[in-house]
């Protein structure tokens, strides 16, 4: 797994190296359509790439703000489970202390040895 990873990661990174080698031109990038002071001169590489990381990192955002509710979910079932194992452990606790009859308040038709 580790070698795939290390592979698809390889690919990636020669692939982002060559276009930005052969993305190299200066492009004009105007960031406000009513003034042309605005102007900035960069390679066409650095816009692309700035616009993926910008998606990448946004979309990021917002899978982890939609699963805002399952981790919620989550949390609420380690506390439960964190609960009732203690409950399991009280319970087995006090079997083992009894002394193994029925208690006659639960079975008051049985007696009592």
């Amino acid at each position: 797994m580790v070698v795939i990873r290390f592979l698809f990661g390889l690919s990636i990174t020669v692939c982002i190296a060559v276009f930005a080698v052969l993305n190299r031109d200066a492009i004009s990038v105007i960031w406000n359509p009513f003034s042309d002071d605005s102007a900035v001169m960069m390679p066409v590489y650095v816009l692309i790439l700035a616009s993926m990381a910008f998606g990448f990192i946004l979309g990021g955002l917002l899978v982890w703000m939609n699963a805002g509710g399952a981790r919620k979910d989550k949390r609420k079932q380690k506390r439960d489970i964190k609960t009732l194992e203690k409950e399991v452990g009280r319970l087995k606790e006090d079997k083992f202390q009894s002394s193994g009859m029925p208690a006659t308040e639960i079975f008051p038709a049985f007696p009592v040895k």
